[in-house]
């Protein structure tokens, strides 16, 4: 039964599939039962590629989905009809195909009726210079047209379909630049962990859970790092002071492999595709970022306070005061500074070790800012610790 309820619970689970794609099958088949139908194919072809973008079907009909090749899609008479519509606006295939029609029509004698479908209702639910994508609900064979009421339904979901589509989207190109991402950093034994206010982990890659194994959290969802106090503390101690922190840890699963740990605070004001949004953007950090060539420095995690590098111990030896020196054109002093805080160590024990004063290093992280074109002590490091061998 069509009831505004059942509606609004189809509708959610649509939006509810943008995160969690293995739900917008399910989410369709939803919406087919919902509208009492026999089947719905959701249908995108890119004019630039000449190849279909998109094939999505429901149960029912995953079938007769999988045999419309690009051959049926030239006789279909459908297509060029929907093709001319505005985005939204439906049609049904009775308006235009009568009984006589369909029983001279290639494509209904050879591909419809043989799979026992007659009626079909839909429209473009997303179009643009190279692409369409439409959607079509069936009735089966010894079915009558679709009523008034049908066509109005479905009308009212078209920005809806319209919206989620736009929404897998833009998400499956937010995924793919997190696969990039991560492949990235696995490949320079990179690990990386975003932590919250309360330390429950946000983001771990593969590297980082290999040497610090994880245990659920008092709520459902959460999980922290099993690490050790020397850990803890440090992570306590940027949160405090928001200034970054090196430190040389033993994982609790690999000790006989130590590895470097960098602790950055996360800027307490975010931003988003350069949109001020209150509670999010400093207009500081937009005119920051403005110049960068890719708007996509996202804050997608508003929520994260403490982000740790870890590295193993044995890939910094790779980067040489020499080499650093001559990327960047440092001084000796300079470069042997940057090649210590690439190995883990502090401002604080390195003038130590060093025999000068911290307001000497500190007048020399200044000129490794201004020399490497970074903004903070924390941009430096993570500029560091990306580094590959040299």
């Amino acid at each position: 039964m069509l009831t505004a309820e059942t509606r609004d619970s189809v509708i959610v689970g649509l939006y509810d599939s943008v995160l969690d794609t293995s739900q917008a099958l399910p989410a369709i088949e939803r919406l087919n039962s919902w509208l009492d139908c026999d089947g719905i194919h959701i249908i995108g072809w890119s004019s630039r590629l000449q190849s279909f973008s998109i094939n999505l079907a429901s149960r029912q009909i995953a079938n007769h989905a999988g045999s419309y090749d690009n051959y049926y899609r030239q006789i279909d008479p459908r297509w060029p009809q929907v093709s001319r519509l505005p985005v939204g606006q439906i049609l049904a295939c009775h308006d235009f195909c009568d009984d006589r029609f369909v029983d001279r029509s290639e494509f209904f004698q050879d591909l419809m009726i043989p799979r026992g479908y007659r009626y079909t209702l839909g429209g473009n639910i997303f179009k643009d210079d190279s692409e369409e994508v439409a959607i079509a609900i069936n009735y089966a064979l010894g079915r009558d047209k679709f009523s008034d009421d049908k066509r109005q339904t479905l009308s009212q979901l078209m920005p809806h379909l319209g919206s989620w589509l736009r929404q897998l989207r833009h998400t499956e190109t937010l995924r793919r630049a997190a696969w990039a991402g991560e492949t990235g950093l696995e490949g320079m034994e990179q690990g990386v962990v975003l932590l919250n206010a309360e330390r429950r982990i946000l983001y771990l890659n593969k590297l980082a859970e290999r040497f610090f194994p994880t245990h659920p959290g008092s709520e459902r969802g959460q999980h922290a790092l099993q690490e050790s106090r020397q850990i803890d503390d440090a992570i306590r101690r940027v949160q405090l002071s928001r200034q970054p922190e090196n430190l040389l840890a033993t994982p609790r699963r690999h000790p006989e492999q130590p590895c470097v740990i960098n602790i950055l605070p996360v800027p307490q004001a975010g931003y988003s595709h350069g949109v001020l949004l209150p509670g999010f953007t400093s207009r500081e950090e937009l005119a920051a970022h403005a110049g960068r060539s890719h708007p996509q420095g996202l804050n997608l995690h508003p929520r994260g306070d403490v982000i740790l590098l870890i590295r193993p111990k044995h890939r910094q030896t790779a980067a040489s005061a020499t080499s650093l020196a001559e990327l960047f054109e440092l001084t000796v002093a300079e470069s042997r500074l940057a090649r210590a805080l690439a190995l883990g160590a502090s401002a604080e024990d390195y003038a130590q070790e060093n025999g000068v004063s911290i307001n000497t290093v500190r007048s020399q992280i200044r000129a490794l800012l201004a020399k490497t074109g970074e903004d903070s002590l924390q941009d430096l490091l993570r500029l560091l610790a990306l580094l590959p061998g040299v």
